[in-house]
């Protein structure tokens, strides 16, 4: 019977084996890498993604209010902020039993400890300190907003949050602003949770009146969130919205809450 393979191909050599374990461990690196940075990419899109749609809750609520609200015409002319602040008020109508009252509302940036569990997860990498929302470019992304979580003036053992705070008249129900408790919303609350894995870790609110030719004008309003990439990197996010301050609240039906 004829041999299939003759003396020299009967095996293979050492030095096919060599290249071929040589391109297998090519392959392995690359793949590794490239699921590397899959899953960083993929911690980073998670964590946007949650402080995308919290800022976008808490924004529509703020939105409906300043809709609601029942402007006069002096009050065109007083804006909340003439020029940016982060502590603001308004104030709308509210159906109180049979009649109505009037709802306040305040918004501002405050500076809250940072939790036991959680002060590991602020430290930056690259310096080994503590992260300072107040930096310009040294710990926050060069290519993201900044000016508000900037004006928290937050420093130290400390992060900034949204705060909102509604005072409203006996019998009437209040506003749907997430994480309320009591009177009181807070975004983020570092006490109610463990990770900073895909969470928001500080947020601030930021406010500026234009005003028109005719002295209505509008308000903005400015929420910016901060998270950690994987890299432990701090990354801004910020969501705005425009209100024509006219008079929207001249309705004949109000709402219950």
């Amino acid at each position: 019977m004829k041999k299939v393979f003759g003396p020299r191909e009967s095996g293979t050599s050492l030095v096919e084996l060599i290249i071929a374990v040589s391109i297998m461990g090519i392959i392995a690196l690359g793949a590794a890498t490239f699921f590397k940075r899959m899953e960083t990419a993929d911690y980073e899109a998670r964590a946007k993604t949650t402080a995308i749609s919290e800022m976008s809750l808490v924004l529509n609520s703020m939105e409906r209010d300043f809709k609601l609200r029942d402007i006069t015409a002096q009050a065109t002319k007083d804006p909340i902020c003439p020029g940016l602040c982060k502590d603001f008020f308004i104030d709308r109508r509210v159906k109180v039993g049979g009649g109505e009252g009037n709802l306040k509302i305040h918004y501002r940036t405050v500076c809250s400890g940072i939790p036991g569990s959680m002060t590991g997860k602020f430290t930056d990498p690259m310096s080994l300190k503590t992260f300072d929302f107040t930096a310009a470019g040294s710990t926050t992304d060069s290519a993201a907003p900044g000016a508000c979580l900037r004006m928290s003036g937050c420093k130290g053992n400390t992060y900034p949050q949204v705060r909102v705070d509604l005072a409203a008249p006996g019998g009437a129900s209040l506003p749907n602003y997430p994480r309320i408790s009591g009177n009181t919303a807070l975004f983020p609350d570092l006490k109610a949770t463990t990770s900073a894995s895909s969470s928001v870790i500080a947020a601030a609110v930021c406010a500026e009146s234009k005003m028109g030719a005719g002295m209505i004008g509008s308000d903005r309003v400015t929420i910016e969130s901060a998270f950690i990439n994987a890299q432990g990197k701090l990354r801004v996010e910020k969501r705005e919205i425009s209100i024509p301050r006219s008079n929207v609240a001249k309705i004949q039906i109000l709402p219950a809450n």
